[in-house]
């Protein structure tokens, strides 16, 4: 897939914000890791801070909240991932108690499935109830395995492996390669490592049925790069003067760091190279694999979903340093 600028300028205009409240109540949030739009264009968000969802309308309204630390049935503790099945129940990965649990959109929990031998982390789960996830497995060597588990969270299938380096010789995550993916409701997969923009594209059944190859190049890490992200990480602290690319980092920067789609097909690839400086800039594709757009927002925004031509976009921490949710009118022609 070429971008050679014939591709059109989706145009974004903000149409919803929640978290502003600093009264503390039930619009605000401590941290946000995740954020999830069902069925009936609810926003659902993990309050990791507060170890709870909350849960709002499609207006911005509050419409409740559920969960709380603890260990008994229905309660969570560390969340590593979290995923939305046929649009409207919400899976959880809890480490902290060594589970699976699967609540309704009331807050309910269904089902809780004990994590055995294998714990997937960055799930998402297609409309039939398979979870998709990376793992790690230890042996000899150090694998990252991107596996396809049952409703059961039984491991189906490896799609793809990855030898990670040795601890003393590992990248900083941001610099680590490693697989990034997307589930659709109708059972497609899309995945691709970071390091490679080749999006492989999977059917229910499991085949590869399109790879989409994007023709960008790749840019080089460089020393300014690495004082701009420690600036960024620790702004408090003076960047050593003789600060050098250590040895073991990879000579050129990742590609992309999210991919998602749409309800009409589309793919979006959050990339990290090209673009205009303190923007963050995003590839899309058509379901044919076809490139039809690129777009920015500001730096620090990050779309999580796009859903009914609204992109959910979710801030980390706004000028006031509190964690928000946006929502932009998004118009891809």
């Amino acid at each position: 897939a070429a971008r050679d600028g014939k591709a059109s300028r989706p145009s974004l205009v903000q149409d919803l914000l929640i978290g502003d409240d600093e009264s503390g109540g039930d619009s605000s949030f401590g941290t946000v890791s995740a954020i999830m739009v069902d069925d009936e264009d609810n926003i659902i968000a993990f309050d990791r801070k507060n170890t709870c969802f909350k849960i709002f309308d499609k207006n911005g309204r509050f419409v409740r909240r559920f969960g709380r630390n603890g260990q008994g049935p229905g309660e969570i503790q560390t969340v590593i991932g979290v995923a939305l099945v046929g649009g409207k129940d919400i899976v959880v990965v809890d480490t902290g108690n060594s589970r699976l649990s699967v609540f309704s959109k009331d807050g309910a929990c269904i089902k809780m499935l004990h994590l055995d031998k294998v714990t997937p982390y960055s799930i998402v789960m297609d409309g039939q109830g398979h979870i998709y996830g990376s793992a790690l497995s230890f042996g000899k060597e150090v694998l990252l395995k991107l596996v396809k588990f049952g409703s059961d969270l039984s491991p189906e299938v490896t799609l793809a492996t990855l030898k990670m380096p040795p601890e003393n010789a590992l990248p900083p995550p941001e610099l680590t390669e490693r697989y990034y993916y997307y589930a659709a409701q109708d059972g497609t997969f899309v995945w691709a490592s970071n390091f490679l923009y080749a999006l492989n594209v999977v059917n229910a059944e499991g085949k590869t049925t399109l790879i989409i190859e994007c023709d960008a190049k790749p840019e080089k890490l460089t020393r300014a790069w690495l004082i701009r992200q420690l600036k960024k990480q620790y702004p408090d602290r003076p960047v050593p003067e003789a600060l050098e690319i250590p040895a073991h980092f990879p000579k050129n920067l990742p590609f992309f760091n999210a991919i998602f789609g749409d309800d009409e097909g589309r793919l979006f690839v959050r990339t990290l190279t090209g673009g205009t400086a303190g923007r963050t800039n995003y590839d899309v594709f058509d379901s044919s694999g076809t490139y039809i757009a690129r777009f920015d927002i500001p730096e620090g925004e990050d779309i999580t979903a796009v859903k009914n031509g609204h992109a959910y976009v979710l801030i980390k921490e706004n000028e006031a340093g509190n964690p928000v949710i946006k929502r932009y009118k998004i118009s891809v022609k």
